[in-house]
């Protein structure tokens, strides 16, 4: 079960890849196709409102460029506010980020769209935006997720603590 899901949602990953690679039209500064997605939720989401903190960190790698970038690390953190399994689901958010790259390097990242869709027991997260400074100034950016954890039961009962799966990234000019 766990090695059909994980195939599929490889799958899922490289063909949304593929399509943000295409749509934007240009060949990537940066590709980081293969990667890993893990978030935490402090004290667990539930199906009631309390205050949430939220912390995902994505690690990237191996990734393909010309600028010897071999792998990446993005934390986003949101501070605790009302949040509940569903709510996490929907809405837009403008966020600053940085990337720490294995050169020892960074990028700063405003992510001008957050969407997040619950596609059968799977929270596809896709950000996109612009990166503003550090390596790659001027590029743009998109990252997609595909995490489980969120699962109804677990938001009626114990509660939802973390989450993982894939992330990918893609930097073009």
């Amino acid at each position: 079960m766990r090695r059909a899901l994980g195939i599929a949602l490889s799958m899922a990953l490289a063909l949304m890849l593929a399509a943000a690679v295409s749509s934007a039209g240009a060949t990537p500064l940066l590709s980081c196709p293969v990667g890993n997605s893990a978030g935490t939720f402090t004290p667990p989401l539930t199906n009631t409102p309390q205050p949430v903190g939220v912390t995902y960190t994505d690690n990237y790698g191996p990734c393909v460029g010309l600028s010897g970038v071999r792998t990446g690390t993005m934390t986003r953190t949101a501070p605790p506010a009302p949040r509940t399994c569903t709510s996490l689901l929907g809405g837009t958010m403008n966020v600053p980020l940085t990337i720490a790259w294995s050169t020892g390097t960074t990028s700063d990242v405003i992510v001008d769209s957050y969407p997040q869709l619950l596609t059968g027991g799977v929270v596809e997260l896709t950000l996109i935006g612009d990166v503003t400074g550090g390596d790659f100034a001027g590029g743009h950016i998109v990252v997609v997720d595909l995490v489980v954890g969120a699962t109804p039961l677990a938001c009626s009962t114990t509660g939802v603590a973390s989450s993982s799966g894939l992330a990918t990234l893609t930097i073009t000019p």
